[in-house]
């Protein structure tokens, strides 16, 4: 699933930096300047749930933006909880990327540069 969800993401030109579980993700959030956005699945294996990852990067970087995906109906519950924004699966590439831009845009202020960059194809940074 992460891997569709990058190839969703770079048809748009966002520049997609992976982790494949939760301690890479915690990892790179840590040595990252910039990160726009974290996209997570609730369920990443043997390591600590997304929600869990997320509240420890959110905790480090307050203010960034987070999307939590899954296909669990108690996922939704516990992230929105959380105050985490949230896209169930499966998604199509369309859905997604609307998802992402809709959070993205909700954090910038009006008439920014930025906010054109938005639709013009940024380059927006993102942790799947």
């Amino acid at each position: 699933m992460r891997s569709l969800a990058v190839l969703f993401l770079e048809e748009e030109q966002f520049c997609v930096l992976q982790a494949c579980n939760g301690d890479e993700a915690l990892r790179i959030a840590r040595t990252q300047d910039r990160i726009d956005l974290l996209l997570t699945d609730v369920e990443m294996g043997d390591s600590p749930d997304g929600i869990d990852v997320a509240s420890v990067i959110l905790a480090e970087r307050p203010g960034l933006s987070v999307l939590v995906m899954s296909g669990f109906p108690d996922s939704e519950r516990k992230a929105l909880e959380k105050g985490f924004a949230f896209v169930a699966k499966p998604f199509t590439g369309t859905s997604l990327r609307q998802r992402v831009r809709e959070i993205l845009a909700s954090k910038l202020p009006p008439q920014s540069e930025t906010r054109a960059n938005l639709r013009t194809g940024d380059k927006s940074r993102a942790v799947c």
